[in-house]
This record gives C-alpha cells, sequence and structure tokens, in this order.
C-alpha cells in the first residue's frame, strides 16, 4: 500500500483527470470517455490501496441488500421528487430534458450499459472508496462533506448545474452508506440501481434542447 501522500497526490490527480473529461461533454461520447478513463483510474487507485479496497467490495447479506433497498428507495424518491418540482415549477423540466439532451445515447440504449457501470465502478472507488479511506473512514464531517463536495465539483465540469446538484445529493447519500455499512458494495449497488431506475429502465423525463 502507498503512503498517505502518495494516495493524496493519486486521487487528486485521478478527480482533476474526471472533470477535465467531463469539460468535453457531448452526446455519444461522453460514456466511451469517462468509461475508458474510468477503468483506468480504477486499476490506479486500486494498485495503491489493493487489499483494502478488495475488502471494501467484499459481498455479504447484509450489505447486498441495504444496497438493493437504496438504490430502489433513492429511485423512487427521485421520481416523485420531480413530479412534485415540475408541479410546483413547471420550467424546471427544459433543464432536465436538456441534461437528457447530453446524455442522448443513454436513456434506453442497452449499447452504453457497460460504459455506464465502468463509471459507476470508478466513482465509487474514487470518492466514496480512495477520498473516504484517505480521510479516515470513520464517521466526521469531514469524511462526509469533502469526498461529496470533490464529487460535486467534478460533475460540475460538465457546465450542468443540475449535474452538480445531483451529484451533491446523491453524492452525501452515498458517502453516509458507505461509512454506515463499512463496504464499498453498498453504495456502489445503490449507484448503479439508482441510475438504471432514473436514467436508463424508467427515465424521468424525455430527451429535448438546450
Amino acid at each position: 500500500m502507498w503512503g498517505w501522500a502518495s494516495r493524496v497526490s493519486l486521487a487528486t490527480v485521478a478527480t482533476v483527470g474526471w472533470a477535465a473529461c467531463l469539460t468535453g461533454l457531448s452526446a455519444g461520447s461522453v460514456f466511451r470517455t469517462l468509461g475508458i478513463y474510468g477503468a483506468v483510474a480504477t486499476v490506479g487507485l486500486m494498485v495503491s490501496d489493493r487489499r483494502p479496497t478488495m475488502e471494501l467490495l467484499a459481498p455479504n447479506r447484509r450489505v447486498i441488500m441495504t444496497g438493493v433497498l437504496g438504490g430502489v428507495l433513492t429511485a423512487i424518491a427521485t421520481h416523485l421528487g420531480y413530479a412534485f418540482t415540475l408541479w410546483i415549477w413547471p420550467s424546471f423540466a427544459a433543464q432536465t430534458r436538456c441534461l437528457f439532451a447530453v446524455f442522448e445515447a443513454l436513456p434506453g440504449s442497452a449499447a452504453s450499459l457497460h460504459w455506464l457501470v465502468l463509471i459507476i465502478v470508478a466513482e465509487e472507488v474514487l470518492w466514496r472508496g480512495a477520498w473516504v479511506t484517505i480521510l479516515g473512514a470513520r464517521w466526521s464531517v469531514v469524511a462526509v462533506v469533502v469526498p461529496t463536495i470533490l464529487y460535486a465539483i467534478a460533475q460540475l465540469a460538465s457546465g450542468l448545474w443540475l449535474v452538480g446538484a445531483l451529484a451533491l445529493g446523491c453524492g452525501l447519500v452515498w458517502t453516509v452508506e458507505r461509512l454506515w455499512t463499512r463496504s464499498l458494495l453498498a453504495p456502489l449497488i445503490t449507484h448503479l440501481i439508482w441510475d438504471l431506475g432514473v436514467m436508463v429502465w424508467i427515465p424521468i423525463d424525455i430527451p429535448g434542447t438546450c
């Protein structure tokens, strides 16, 4: 396992690189670009901290059930929350449709699923794995807030404030889940189910124009 300073440096480089990939966000290419980058970043991060990361990914019934339940509940909450938001703020639909227009290659497209999985694994290994471990991997304001804010800032590089807002809210939930279960697998499962339930299987809206 690498030293603390080396792991901080690697995680920082991986975070900056992620943001750099998102600055070139465009329909049809973001998943491939982030998927390839995410795979490389995941390998690098796991090499630097292999044993702890593998232990955090170890499955057990409690972790799997928590991940599945978390994914289903957060997906349902997102659909209900979106419907309520449209009720009080109808023009918000334009923001969401703009987001889906950028991610046009994803909703309903099985061809993008392997890239989506690579991206989700990379995000969890980097922000809920490497950063949480670096910050002590125990309950504290720093361990919850710092990875969440770093995650949101990186996503804001896309130029879409809604992506940053979603990253802030979801990132907070997934970081708390990581610390509560002491597992990386639980938030990974929750994250995957949420993405599938909100953007792929049952999209909350349809692509529009920006």
